[in-house]
């Protein structure tokens, strides 16, 4: 099983308690993020982090804490600062800062929601006196890159300089081919940050079913996919390709769309992130692989 999404719970324990290894997954978990961000803001020199987090959403209250736990882990302190949101429950962004607004408050903010609630909460900062403290920095949880969060907040200006982490493909030039390859198919862009993976998982799955010396067994799948990391470099599209190399070689080194599509021991993906910010109203990302690391 190649599976495109994200899960709090890693592969490896999966495996430990299914007592097999038949799972790959071409999403990293939220760590994959989380943790760059938290070490990044810290060695920016903000030493107080608020957690603004929608506590109704699992993934949302994960990355938070995830992002808290390397923060801290650096020496900064941290803010607790829950919300609720959903449709019957709408989130009072003013209240939200209030509680962040107090003697000795932080001096940057994460906010980790969907972007229903992450809009109400981030657009109550445009009219919002701050009292106790001077005007924090804000960061975002991954996601808010590929979504139309700021058009839905309506000011540039106050979103200029603020980001995240996001993946990074390991080929602009490959993943803009793609998306515009995508885009002249299907008349949209593509506006979720699972269809380029979901593309990956498919050649892989085939590629890996051409070398299977047995389809009905999925461990022969399995056992192919771990050949597809080496040899000849090969993106989507190449299909033909593909099949020559592995009927000659009996591997190749698949070059994803959405980024590296090398498989760790428990299967999970070996993800590169990088910065990304909002420049003039639109996404600016980094060039460089920025996977800041804890120094052991």
């Amino acid at each position: 099983i190649i599976s495109p999404s994200t899960e709090s719970r890693t592969l490896k324990e999966l495996t430990q308690q299914l007592d097999d290894d038949l799972y790959y997954r071409l999403v990293g978990t939220e760590d994959s993020w989380a943790v760059p961000q938290g070490i990044f803001l810290h060695r920016q020199g903000y030493r107080k982090l608020a957690l603004a987090y929608n506590q109704v959403d699992h993934v949302s209250t994960l990355y938070a804490l995830l992002v808290g736990d390397a923060f801290s882990d650096e020496g900064g302190e941290l803010v607790d600062v829950p919300f609720t949101h959903t449709d019957a429950d709408i989130v009072n962004g003013a209240e939200v800062l209030s509680r962040i607004d107090q003697p000795g408050g932080p001096d940057a903010i994460l906010l980790s929601s969907l972007v229903p609630g992450a809009v109400l909460v981030f657009q109550a900062s445009l009219t919002y006196q701050w009292t106790h403290i001077p005007a924090p920095h804000w960061e975002f949880m991954t996601g808010f890159s590929v979504n139309d969060f700021a058009e839905q907040v309506g000011s540039t200006t106050a979103l200029e300089g603020k980001g995240g982490f996001e993946s990074m493909a390991l080929n602009d030039a490959l993943a803009q081919a793609f998306r515009y390859q995508f885009e002249q198919a299907m008349g949209r862009s593509p506006d979720s940050s699972y269809v380029d993976k979901v593309y990956d998982a498919i050649y892989l799955v085939a590629a890996a079913s051409f070398l299977a010396t047995d389809l009905g067994d999925g461990r022969s799948i399995r056992d192919g996919v771990r050949q597809l990391s080496a040899g000849d470099v090969l993106s989507g599209g190449q299909w033909t390709q593909m099949q020559e190399a592995l009927r000659l070689e009996g591997q190749m080194d698949y070059d994803g769309v959405s980024g590296n599509c090398d498989f760790d021991q428990y299967g999970e993906v070996t993800t590169n992130v990088r910065r990304w910010t909002f420049v003039n109203g639109q996404v600016h990302r980094e060039t460089e692989n920025n996977c800041f690391q804890r120094d052991l």
